[in-house]
């Protein structure tokens, strides 16, 4: 460590951010206070941080790891004696014990100059502690196929990723390699997002969906997978009676929250947002459309109860995953040798795969842009071409499923097809 000098108002400043982390801390943890038992709260947490805070500081000035070492050795016993005490009065938790040791640490950063982090982990830790019965409703409302599921996921992702990482390339003409079309780590992480921000989703279906009806889950099943959420919705209303306008207004819900979602992945898979910003705009008429003809389904629903679970599974599996990872990597190959043969054209028909996923072709049409493989205007319309194509796409899956519901989506759907060329033609 450098030694630094410490002035009176980084200091004093210092001291401050300490206090009010530790405080943070220390409400929520007050706040679910069980009188019958010895529990740290809004004194408590505070001194915790400062304590942080010094050893941190002192370590700093001093130029000492020793002090630092000795601090944390200090924080973990009365951690540990913490937990006894507790034991022994039956409490067996180990929450607020953690949160001792993080607020510790949260006034350490603070102490060697990481006011921002010290605040942003107090912050995320208090988070946590404030959404523990919710978490927990959250966590019941998985099976355990699911969890199951969700665990090999991540098991496959962590052995994959340092393989990944060995190919530095490039290989099969350029196609794959660090900066290639085809970046295996970046295309790995590409997935995990999509992943992670589908099964974010799919747990809000499962807690809000059922209470908030079925354009409540239509809605939170586009971020999921808009073509499986508008195929369950359609062949629930064929076998429920009296369901066929809520099922043609989830079905519009999930078409216009898939744009959203294809945009996030977008801005993922290309950080520059040279392609993002344009594709912003373009989808900036389709999602009203998209509300409008949800306030127009909705205004005559039937009246009778649907059920609680539209029947999606959880996305954060290795089968979804895979489909979309397969999707990505083949619109990106075909995307680079077509255009070697038919130049941009080629890269447009690759917008195809938006039958199967219109989210994993956006992505892979921002990919493109990212690595130079194509220039911002043709992955603009490429992305563009996907969306068309996907609201098209889910008339299909509807006529298949219930063709009693074809009548009711489709002004929506083509009238958001349509906003989208207006979208781009106005861009470009």
């Amino acid at each position: 460590m450098e030694a630094a000098t410490v002035t009176t108002a980084s200091f004093l400043l210092g001291l401050a951010a300490a206090i009010g982390v530790g405080a943070l801390v220390g409400i929520e943890r007050e706040h679910r206070r069980d009188r019958t038992t010895v529990v740290a709260g809004i004194r408590t947490f505070p001194l915790i941080a400062i304590a942080g805070y010094l050893t941190a500081l002192l370590a700093v000035e001093f130029d000492s790891e020793l002090v630092m070492a000795a601090g944390v050795v200090a924080a973990a016993a009365f951690t540990i004696g913490f937990f006894y005490v507790r034991y022994l009065s039956g409490s067996l938790g180990l929450t607020t014990p953690m949160a001792v040791s993080v607020t510790f640490l949260a006034g350490a950063l603070i102490g060697v100059d990481l006011l921002l982090e010290g605040i942003v982990v107090a912050v995320a830790a208090t988070f946590l502690l404030l959404t523990k019965d919710r978490l927990h409703q959250l966590a019941e409302t998985l099976t355990q196929d699911e969890v199951m599921g969700a665990l090999q996921f991540v098991a496959l992702a962590f052995v994959a990723f340092p393989i990944a990482t060995e190919f530095e390339g490039p290989y099969l003409r350029g196609l794959v390699g660090d900066g290639r079309p085809i970046d295996l780590q970046w295309t790995l992480l590409i997935v995990v997002a999509a992943s992670g921000l589908a099964f974010l989703s799919f747990l809000a279906m499962r807690q809000l969906g059922g209470r908030r009806g079925m354009a409540a889950s239509g809605a939170l099943g586009g971020l999921v997978n808009s073509e499986a959420a508008t195929a369950s919705v359609a062949t629930i209303a064929q076998n429920t009676t009296g369901l066929q306008r809520a099922a043609a207004t989830a079905v519009v819900a999930a078409a216009g929250t898939s744009l959203i979602r294809n945009l996030v992945l977008a801005g993922f898979a290309d950080p520059s947002l040279a392609m993002v910003e344009p594709f912003a705009i373009v989808l900036a008429a389709p999602v009203v459309v998209t509300i409008v003809g949800v306030a127009w389904l909705a205004s005559g629903a039937e009246e009778s109860q649907p059920p609680d679970d539209i029947g999606l599974r959880s996305p954060f599996a290795i089968k979804p995953a895979l489909t979309f990872a397969l999707v990505f990597t083949a619109v990106n190959a075909a995307a680079f040798f077509l255009q070697q043969g038919a130049g941009d054209l080629g890269v447009y028909a690759t917008s195809i795969g938006a039958v199967v996923s219109s989210g994993a072709v956006v992505a892979s049409a921002a990919n493109l842009v990212y690595t130079g493989t194509v220039s911002p205007t043709v992955g603009l319309i490429t992305a563009t071409l996907a969306t068309i194509i996907g609201f098209l796409a889910k008339i299909g899956v509807v006529a298949f499923a219930n063709r009693g519901l074809v009548r009711d989506v489709t002004p929506s759907l083509v009238l958001g097809a349509l906003a989208t060329v207006g979208g781009l033609l106005f861009v470009i």
